[in-house]
């Protein structure tokens, strides 16, 4: 479970006057479930999804991940953390333009155990076709449609089995029909495999799908 009380984080803007983006925000994300967190855009709800998923620093408040307090980790320890605990997925997908969608999908486990390399293959190739694209497994990039290429994005998120999904406008790119397909194939994923889920949106349709939901506005969280 990840547990968060009182998280806290400002901000200095580029006129140099400083802003609350977070103040004294408090959730719970059990596994398994699907959560979503919406509000206006520089809300901060991108900014709390990174410090969350471990690639940004609270200020203050108490934050556990699977029980472990995260204050005062190693740089080490949590990176080794975030790699195994969490998949990404973004509204720009940063996919490798010279490499292949399966290259693409198998990049995370590069950066793991041996054991887990030499399973990447067939997962990623596992995780490609389930999402459509087994016949697109050599292809870059550029030759795959916007929604091909965040369906590939999301394979990547889960090709270490992370137990924890943080979704970052995963829509915010793709047309409303295309979307909505990718979004339910993501979520579909991420009940099966008993992964919580969490989406920041701004987009009420998609929170509608989620399990609870969460407005940001004001640097407070607060239950829609």
């Amino acid at each position: 479970m990840l547990r968060l009380r009182g998280g806290r984080k400002r901000v200095v803007l580029p006129n140099g006057s400083p802003l609350q983006l977070l103040d004294s925000v408090s959730i719970d994300v059990e596994p398994g479930e699907i959560l979503a967190i919406i509000g206006r855009s520089g809300a901060g709800k991108s900014t709390l999804l990174h410090c969350l998923g471990l690639m940004d620093d609270f200020d203050a408040g108490d934050y556990e991940v699977d029980g472990e307090r995260v204050d005062g980790l190693s740089d080490a320890r949590r990176s080794a953390l975030r790699g195994r605990t969490f998949g990404f997925v973004f509204q720009q997908f940063y996919l490798f333009e010279g490499r292949t969608a399966l290259a693409n999908a198998m990049a995370p486990a590069q950066h793991g155990p041996w054991s887990e390399l030499r399973q990447a293959r067939p997962r990623a190739i596992e995780l490609l076709e389930r999402f459509g694209l087994g016949d697109r497994l050599d292809s870059p990039p550029a030759l795959l449609s916007a929604g091909e290429q965040q369906r590939v994005a999301i394979a990547r998120a889960l090709i270490r089995e992370p137990r924890y999904v943080l979704a970052d406008e995963p829509t915010g790119s793709l047309d409303v029909e295309t979307g909505a397909a990718v979004l339910r194939a993501l979520i579909e994923a991420c009940r099966e495999g008993r992964r919580a889920l969490v989406v920041v949106t701004h987009d009420e349709a998609v929170a509608r799908l989620a399990d609870r939901r969460y407005r940001l506005a004001d640097g407070s969280l607060s239950r829609v």
